[in-house]
């Protein structure tokens, strides 16, 4: 099982049970995963336990033509995962565009600040995506 070794202050690296960095750089150093926030904005997160008062969880179904999650609502950030009992990917991104795939199971969380302009759609058929925003 992997572990992972770093704390609020300090970039996180994650290696396997033999010590082996999971992702490399060159001369087979860890590389530094951030969050959306980079490395010092998600220590300032952590350490100030940056909470929410609210969450919005919902669901979409979705077909092949591009749909908005939800009606207009001020988040932060959303969490968006494709239902892990689905048989089709989907594909979020924007009103215009939606570039980024998503398996059966795969999550993503993207700072935004507004429900309503991330948009999903499926390769085929109707999966449900799960999301849960945080304002």
């Amino acid at each position: 099982m992997p572990s992972v070794q770093g704390g609020a202050a300090y970039p996180v690296a994650l290696y396997d049970s033999q010590g082996n960095p999971l992702i490399t750089s060159g001369g087979g150093l860890p590389t530094t995963i951030t969050g959306p926030l980079g490395a010092t904005g998600l220590a300032q997160s952590v350490a100030t336990n940056d909470t929410s008062d609210t969450l919005y969880a919902g669901t979409l179904t979705t077909s092949t033509t591009a749909a908005a999650l939800a009606s207009t609502q001020a988040i932060r950030e959303v969490l968006i995962q494709n239902d892990p009992d689905n048989s089709a990917d989907v594909l979020v991104g924007n009103s215009s565009a939606q570039p980024i795939q998503l398996k059966p199971g795969q999550s993503m969380v993207i700072p935004v600040a507004d429900l309503a302009t991330v948009y999903a759609k499926s390769i085929s058929g109707a999966p449900v995506v799960n999301y849960l925003g945080r304002s």
